[in-house]
């Protein structure tokens, strides 16, 4: 499926989804409404006043700045609180989050969860037990 360009075909995706990774916005706030566990990246605002609604809720927050939150309004040409997060911070919490919702999403449907990893490689996360998006 291609990117949802109306709320309904949003919230046809945030149904058939076991979880839900993106950043501070409405579609994770929809998505936890739902049920769907959600994976927040925190930049500017602070993860203790927006993170979604769900008990399965996880996020890494942005680096430490003197000035949040600074909502749109960033007083430095780089955001210094988005700056320094790399990677592999990011992808290392990802991943551990993919496993532990999609493995619960699997047993609680009755498929059978086979045993798997996830590609190291970043530009594959869609491809988790094999199975292209869409």
């Amino acid at each position: 499926m291609a990117t949802p360009s109306t709320v309904m075909e949003l919230m046809t995706v945030i149904d058939q989804a076991g979880v839900f990774i993106g950043n501070d916005s409405g579609p994770g706030h929809l998505a936890a409404f739902c049920g769907v566990p959600t994976f927040t990246l925190f930049g500017p605002q602070l993860p203790e006043w927006f993170v979604p609604l769900h008990p399965a809720a996880e996020w890494v927050g942005g680096k430490a700045c003197p000035y949040l939150p600074c909502s749109d309004y960033c007083r430095f040409p780089t955001p210094r609180c988005l700056w320094n997060i790399g990677e592999d911070e990011v992808w290392h919490s990802v991943v551990k989050f993919v496993h532990k919702h999609l493995q619960r999403a699997l047993q609680s449907s009755g498929t059978q969860a086979r045993s798997h990893s996830v590609p190291p490689d970043r530009g594959r996360l869609g491809h988790v037990n094999g199975h292209a998006p869409g």
